[in-house]
């Protein structure tokens, strides 16, 4: 029988050994209350291996999003401002970050969020692929989904979470910035029809292999899945390979974070 650890509830201890398998366990205080009560919340550890520091990605050292490359006119950023404001004003709400994520939204999410849109930029099957569909799994506040139909207009995206606070305001932040080829779906990823999509995205959203095994139905042959990893300090020199994926190829890029002083590990799977 398995035992709950010090400050563990008994609930979660008998959810077994594989609740939380490749997860570390961080502690994060009850913003409402005061005292030393705390709650666990999962923290995602990819087995990527370490990331080389002489990594770059081609992104440049100014940080923010003149860093990522990335030639946005205008109504763009207004367009990421805006939604940006709008994450602010629903998060009591609807729980979309922490409320201290809350207060940065737009350098740590907005921003790193549109590291996957740099990567798309530069590599123009992906891009092909996001043109025949976009599904973004589990997108909760619209992460990276909402900024990459911003920044790529071209694209066809679906963000989809089964969460019905959350799918509500990405309904809000479709029509109040007019994002025409945006479109959102409460549901299940597990529902989501075979072979529709040319590229899923993911944000620190699950275990690589499970985003795969839920990914992998629902892209059509030769699409991707691109998934975004937490944000790391500088690792050390050693490197490790994606590992394997059943009916996929895979591969990972670094983009450096330098407003965060971390670096972003992106995995990309391509289905054969």
């Amino acid at each position: 029988m398995l035992e709950a650890a010090p400050g563990r509830s008994a609930s979660a201890a008998r959810r077994g050994p594989d609740a939380n398998a490749g997860f570390a366990v961080r502690r994060r205080r009850n913003p409402k209350r005061r005292g030393t009560e705390s709650e666990t919340a999962p923290e995602r550890r990819w087995p990527w291996g370490e990331l080389p520091a002489r990594a770059t990605a081609g992104v440049g050292a100014s940080g923010g999003l003149d860093g990522l490359g990335l030639a946005l006119n205008s109504e763009q950023l207004q367009a990421l401002r805006r939604y940006c404001a709008l994450a602010k004003r629903w998060n009591p709400v609807a729980g979309l970050v922490s409320a201290r994520d809350a207060a940065r939204f737009f350098d740590r999410h907005i921003a790193d969020s549109l590291s996957l849109a740099s990567l798309m930029a530069s590599r123009k099957p992906l891009l092909a692929a996001a043109r025949r569909g976009l599904a973004d799994f589990g997108s909760g506040a619209g992460l990276p989904g909402v900024p990459l139909a911003i920044v790529l207009p071209s694209i066809a995206a679906t963000l989809i979470d089964r969460n019905a606070k959350k799918a509500r305001f990405l309904r809000r932040v479709k029509d109040e910035l007019a994002l025409s080829n945006l479109q959102v779906r409460q549901g299940d990823i597990r529902e989501v029809p075979r072979a529709q999509f040319g590229l899923v995205t993911a944000r620190a959203l699950m275990p690589p292999l499970l985003l795969w095994r839920h990914a992998r139905p629902a892209l059509v042959p030769g699409g991707s899945l691109l998934a975004l990893d937490r944000a790391r300090r500088p690792p050390p020199e050693a490197v490790g390979g994606p590992g394997e994926f059943p009916g996929g190829c895979a591969e990972r890029h670094w983009v450096e974070m330098p407003r965060l002083g971390a670096w972003h590990g992106i995995l990309a799977v391509r289905k054969h």
